[in-house]
């Protein structure tokens, strides 16, 4: 199958502008004043916003995942579930959001190791 029309783009994709449109809306909340006045904390802030969003809910997704299919526990080389398969997708779409947020945000030098746990783990997700 040719690289470009892999299934998994268009759910990688879906993920990752899931993310932007969080960020976006998060944007238009209101901000605490001691982050409002300075343009990197507000961005520290909405960043590390939606990295809780995503945290809650792969957390909630990942135990379910578990329930449904109990066997991942203890064969977790090969058992597999669709639940799992989309888990991997979203949160991979959740770190090319990321990555590139920071690239984007000049942040690149200061979340250095942001970007290395991104790519790390972005190179085991077989999505």
């Amino acid at each position: 199958m040719l690289p470009l029309l892999h299934p998994a783009w268009p759910l990688l994709l879906g993920a990752t502008l899931t993310f932007r449109a969080l960020r976006r809306g998060l944007c238009r909340l209101p901000l605490p004043a001691h982050v409002r006045t300075d343009p990197l904390r507000t961005w520290r802030w909405h960043n590390l916003l939606v990295s809780f969003t995503h945290s809650i809910v792969s957390g909630i997704w990942a135990l379910l995942c578990l329930w449904q299919t109990p066997e991942m526990l203890v064969e977790i080389e090969t058992a597999w579930s669709l639940s799992g398969y989309l888990l991997v997708c979203f949160s991979a779409g959740y770190f090319i959001h990321d990555t590139v947020d920071i690239v984007i945000s000049r942040q690149a030098r200061a979340s250095w190791e942001y970007l290395v746990h991104h790519v790390m783990v972005s190179e085991n997700a077989h999505c």
